[in-house]
């Protein structure tokens, strides 16, 4: 988008996770510091890991609600890429402060994040059924001229550059795979000792 000279905000430090938190607790219009730009992009906030995170998950319907003519579009990508760049993010404090406020374990928090991730894309096809303004792709495996092509009623996108390798390398994939396995919870649990029990029910 801005390659083509369009004003697009990603992230933003978190500003506009804010936003959506604060819109939605007050009931007004969300994202309005915004109103002259294109898009937005990566609505997440979790900088400061001893509060809980700031995620679009939570505020689709309101977005829906307040831009019933805008394009939504769900991106994902391969799991295992997926899971190990977000496994290993800030040194891994990301992963460890998320397992914390879900109450989990860390050896729990890759399925969690995977339930999390396939309740999402089932609320967004419920949410998004027959709207022909909503596009789920996956960056993995899907050309990225699917977006263009899908904004192109409205927005003139051509790719001067090349898009971004999103594949993370088999090692830091297979990194995860060792480290839980390596955690205490994630072992087989001892057996327990029957000789206590064995007295007592004499």
């Amino acid at each position: 988008f801005r390659a083509n000279g369009y004003d697009w905000r990603h992230h933003n430090n978190g500003q506009m996770a804010k936003d959506l938190a604060y819109s939605q607790a007050m009931g007004v219009k969300p994202l309005s510091r915004w109103s002259h730009v294109a898009g937005f992009s990566d609505l997440f906030c979790f900088h400061k890991h001893q509060l809980p995170p700031l995620m679009v998950q939570d505020a689709v319907p309101m977005l829906q609600a307040a831009f019933p003519d805008a394009y939504f579009i769900h991106t994902h990508r391969d799991p295992a890429d997926w899971v190990a760049a977000r496994f290993w993010a800030d040194g891994g404090a990301h992963r460890t402060a998320l397992a914390w406020h879900a109450h989990l374990t860390e050896d729990a928090i890759v399925p969690y994040w995977m339930d999390e991730q396939a309740q999402h894309a089932l609320n967004c096809e419920r949410l998004f059924a027959g709207n022909p303004r909503f596009l789920d792709i996956n960056l993995t495996t899907q050309p990225y001229d699917i977006i263009s092509k899908f904004l192109s009623p409205d927005y003139e996108l051509k790719h001067d550059s090349d898009t971004p390798d999103l594949h993370v390398e088999a090692d830091k994939i297979q990194q995860v795979v060792s480290y839980v396995e390596a955690l205490p919870a994630a072992q087989e649990p001892e057996a327990p000792d029957l000789k206590f029990i064995r007295q007592v029910s004499v």
